[in-house]
């Protein structure tokens, strides 16, 4: 289930709407959401709703808005607790809190990762905020606030662009802000330095100037320290004001360039730096035959095989974020970082204990791996900026597992900022920035997780209410899921039945908790991921299909050979492990 008040007030189940009733009860609802996880008292709603003057039923009338919204989004998620209410959200369900997250993460981020983490977050506001309650007694003020979080992330962005070298295609953008804005300092300082950038002295000193004015015949101020200092530099010539170098985008469009040569050349590069030999496959075609230990690269537009990077032996498991992808490699114990724009990998970090699988949430990436002992889960958290082991989480089991010739396995699911892990009878939730552990609780399965439709899903078969952890639906399968992912309005589990010619991937249908279509793919269902209405399906017969999610069709089957072993999709491409 999403939130949403960076526009109107939506909040939307398998991506459809929720009706919330007329306009009061949508306040009620935003009230609550922007009190979230908090008891707010009756009396404060009813302030806070009707002001000074609030009808005799009021209390009455909100008992009846919380029971139609009750209906609406599900038990559960209005508690009631003694005079007041508190609505229920996970983390990662308000596009607020995934705003604020976006923002956060921008700030650990270099220039180009910051710009389009901060492109993203902005991209969440749908207009203004809170737009359908804008006359409500009490939204002014939440109004003003959220408009003020964008305007600053806007801000943000600006100066991330501005040390990527784009100052001469920010100038029209800052010229429109500065209009709406003109005694906002900060967006003045940029339009002066974009302008300086872009030769245009005379016109950054006559942007000053004017804001200048606007301050003293406004309010009776001067400009503050910083553009006051800022003027000064420009009228110096400070070499510091002069554009970088060498901006980052350039270097990006650099590395795309090199590509394209070494593709229209077919040359193949070896270089042997301190023993290191990296090598890049390139193919420009559908059926292509992947070396083993390779990460596969396709085009998440088309499906065409972009190229293969070597990687370290028996690669598992993938995860891309915080401007990587991260391959673990079973057999080493260790964890590939590969640049998605090179397809190089740039750094080995060893993991201790047996790694399974691995996500990237809260600004880290996070492994979990069992140790010999058999007694718990550790989760290893990986510091991206420096590529070192920087934490570790011990998990143990609820109950101690009997012995197995191997550990059983770990599954892992987040929404990038709680990560959800799942063993033998053990299902935790874990804060991904803190590590904190928030929930650890008794389960009866254990399988592939998924994250969709308001809930956590345990091999498609066991339903999970994310809150309290507890089950609150099975669907039985014919079989054992081998993974599960959601998105689409569904969620796909990947039949595990041995030995078939072909295999099936079942959607199942949250709505109403049933078995929906089958769509079979490739024999030896190994991955699968969603992106943008396809779900992409890795089969250890060497295969990957793309399933349309509005038909429940297989559109493209694209060979790549090899042992295919997972699957993600992010910066566009669609990254597979084979071994």
């Amino acid at each position: 289930m999403l939130f949403r008040v960076l526009g109107p007030v939506s909040v939307l189940e398998d991506d459809s709407e929720i009706d919330l009733g007329g306009l009061k009860q949508r306040s009620l609802l935003a009230l609550l959401l922007v009190h979230r996880n908090e008891t707010v008292p009756l009396e404060r709603l009813i302030d806070l709703l009707w002001g000074e003057r609030p009808p005799d039923t009021a209390a009455k009338t909100i008992q009846v808005y919380v029971s139609r919204l009750r209906r609406s989004l599900g038990e559960g998620r209005i508690e009631t607790r003694g005079r007041g209410y508190a609505l229920v959200v996970e983390d990662g369900e308000l596009d607020l809190d995934r705003f604020q997250a976006l923002v956060e993460r921008a700030r650990r981020e270099d220039p180009a990762e910051a710009a389009s983490t901060l492109q993203e977050a902005v991209s969440l506001y749908r207009g203004d905020p809170l737009q359908d309650l804008a006359y409500e007694p009490w939204s002014s003020g939440e109004i003003d606030r959220l408009s003020e979080l964008r305007l600053a992330a806007q801000e943000q962005l600006i100066d991330a662009e501005l040390q990527l070298g784009r100052h001469a295609q920010l100038v029209p953008e800052l010229e429109s802000r500065v209009g709406a804005h003109p005694l906002r300092e900060r967006l003045r300082g940029q339009l002066m330095l974009a302008l300086y950038r872009s030769g245009r002295h005379a016109e950054a000193l006559d942007a000053y100037r004017h804001g200048r004015a606007l301050l003293d015949e406004q309010l009776g101020l001067e400009p503050g320290l910083e553009l006051r200092q800022l003027e000064q530099r420009i009228l110096q010539h400070d070499e510091s004001l002069a554009p970088p170098d060498l901006p980052l985008a350039a270097e990006i469009r650099r590395r795309r360039g090199l590509q394209l040569v070494v593709a229209g050349a077919v040359i193949l590069l070896a270089a042997a730096i301190a023993a290191v030999v990296v090598v890049a496959t390139r193919s420009g075609g559908r059926d292509f035959a992947a070396p083993p230990n390779s990460l596969v690269a396709l085009d998440a537009r088309n499906g065409r095989v972009i190229g293969a990077t070597p990687v370290g032996d028996t690669p598992s498991d993938v995860a891309y974020g915080e401007g990587a992808v991260w391959v673990l490699s079973a057999n080493e114990n260790a964890l590939d970082r590969v640049d998605p724009l090179s397809r190089t990998v740039t750094k080995t970090i060893p993991i201790d204990g047996s790694p399974s699988e691995v996500v990237v949430a809260g600004g880290s990436v996070w492994v979990a791996t069992r140790p010999e002992d058999g007694k718990g889960v550790v989760m290893v958290r990986v510091d991206p900026a420096s590529n070192v082991v920087a934490d570790r989480v011990e998990i143990p089991l609820v109950r101690r597992s009997p012995p197995f010739s191997i550990p059983p396995p770990v599954f892992l699911v987040t929404d990038g900022v709680s990560i959800w892990i799942d063993t033998y009878s053990t299902l935790a939730r874990m804060e991904a920035r803190s590590g904190r552990l928030k929930l650890r609780r008794f389960a009866r399965f254990f399988g592939p997780l998924a994250r969709g439709s308001g809930s956590i899903w345990i091999g498609g078969v066991a339903r999970i209410d994310p809150p309290t952890g507890r089950e609150i639906a099975l669907i039985p399968l014919d079989s054992i899921a081998l993974d599960a992912t959601a998105g689409g309005g569904a969620v796909w589990a990947a039949d595990g039945t041995p030995n078939q010619a072909t295999d099936v991937v079942w959607r199942i249908e949250p709505r109403t908790n049933s078995l929906g279509r089958t769509v079979s793919v490739g024999s030896g269902v190994s991955g699968l991921a969603y992106a943008e209405g396809s779900l992409w399906v890795a089969s250890r017969n060497g295969e990957v299909s793309r399933v349309d999610t509005s038909t429940n069709r297989v559109v493209e089957t694209i060979t790549i050979g090899g042992t295919p072993r997972n699957v993600v999709v992010g910066g566009g491409k669609v990254w597979v492990t084979v071994d």
